[in-house]
This record gives structure tokens, sequence and C-alpha cells, in this order.
């Protein structure tokens, strides 16, 4: 367990006894429609959240090619895939991230019962 509390200076609350867990989440490829599980070692498990926070500098540590410039900020001539994504070489899967004001993200859910029965058929990351 660990305590957390907000990046901002105040009176913001803090929490103590906060889970540190391995998850999975399940990716679903928008151009192939394959399925994938995502691994994340040592989150900080915070239920009311709804989003999973990331570190890219996490991400390339574990292999992962992380190319966090936006596509509006590339001149539309030379945009190309690789803006803007995940890459993992292993798989040779591309995740494109999505823009929500200025946060970067991948879509994805937790895995369903059949599937957390099944995972043993899917590529893990």
């Amino acid at each position: 367990h660990v305590s957390v509390r907000a990046f901002a200076d105040g009176d913001e609350p803090s929490f103590t006894k906060v889970p540190v867990v391995d998850a999975a989440l399940m990716y679903e490829c928008k151009f192939s429609g394959k399925k994938y599980i995502l691994v994340i070692r040592n989150a900080i498990h915070v239920p009311a959240m709804r989003h999973n926070l990331l570190c890219p500098f996490i991400m390339r540590e574990a292999g992962l090619e992380v190319n966090e410039v936006a596509k509006i900020h590339v001149q539309p001539e030379a945009r190309t895939k690789e803006h803007h994504s995940i890459y993992d070489p292993s798989t040779k899967l591309r995740m494109p991230l999505k823009l929500n004001g200025v946060f970067s993200y991948i879509d994805t859910r937790p895995l369903t019962t059949e599937e957390m029965h099944r995972a043993h058929e899917f590529e893990t990351i």
C-alpha cells in the first residue's frame, strides 16, 4: 500500500493505504478487431478513477515505442501513422492515441470473466 495526494499544493485530500497492483486491461485494435491484453505492473489502484494514467517513460522502459506528438502539431503532409501512437515491436501492434483536451489516451476496458478464462488465447503486451 502507498499514500497518495494531489499534485497541487493546498487542501486537496490525500489517500492512505492505496493498493499497488499488477493489472490487465483489454485493448481492441480498431483496424484488425484483434484483442490484446495490456499488462500493467505496480499500478496505483484508485477505483474512483475512470482513467488509467500511464507514464511514457515507464512504457519505454517496457520496450514500447511512444510517440507523443499529437497529429495537430504536425503539418498535414508530414503526418505518419507513427505520430501520436504507441508501438509494440514484439507484436507489431500500433495503438493510435486519441486526444481529450491536452491528454492523450487509448481506449481500454476491463477483461470480461470469459476473457479471463481464455486469457491464454490473447497476445499480451
